[in-house]
């Protein structure tokens, strides 16, 4: 138990430095200090910097996923479920907007590992097949007509990732969670006339 601690220790420590002060401004020692072990200790867990750095986006992507079935689970209607999902995601939207602002060189230079990308999929998939499951559970309560979920989960994804993008884009550093009643009356009603 110890060492997944010391682990994770370093992780929510890295985490907090990546997200405040960015990757270059980050320094080892100090990320260990903050965990409470030795530099050394760090270089136990994680190869390098970039490593670190890797990990904590991978962290915060299990953290995500954890928090986001938590907040729809509790839902019986895929409507509120979808509703609890988009809610959730535009809430994580300042923590994402700054961690990507601090560290979008070296967040680039990770898309050219083969090894990270396959993970990153591997995550994006899960991501997106949980929200495919709650189209099918529409689907199955019959809520939503038969439709392709994971069409339809692209659908809803590529929504909520374009309203972030845009956000990011115009450097607005907040999003109102009210955006997400709109987005999702929107697609669940459409915008044709009749």
């Amino acid at each position: 138990m110890e060492i997944t601690d010391k682990r994770e220790l370093i992780l929510q420590s890295a985490a907090r430095a990546f997200g405040t002060k960015g990757f270059h401004d980050s320094k080892v020692e100090q990320i260990a200090a903050e965990a409470g072990v030795a530099k050394g200790t760090v270089y136990l867990y994680f190869k390098d910097k970039q490593t670190l750095l890797f990990e904590v986006i991978h962290y915060f992507r299990e953290k995500y996923m954890r928090e986001l079935l938590a907040a729809t689970e509790p839902h019986e209607s895929a409507r509120d479920k979808i509703l609890a999902y988009t809610k959730f995601h535009i809430k994580q939207f300042p923590q994402m907007v700054r961690f990507h602002k601090l560290n979008m060189e070296q967040l680039t230079q990770m898309h050219k590992d083969r090894e990270v990308l396959t993970r990153m999929r591997d995550e994006q998939n899960r991501n997106l097949r949980e929200l495919a499951a709650i189209i099918q559970h529409g689907i199955n309560r019959c809520e939503f007509r038969a439709v392709d979920p994971i069409d339809a989960a692209l659908i809803c994804w590529g929504a909520m990732q374009s309203s972030v993008h845009w956000a990011m884009i115009n450097e607005i550093e907040d999003i109102d969670e009210s955006n997400a009643e709109r987005m999702v009356d929107l697609l669940m009603q459409g915008f044709a006339n009749g």
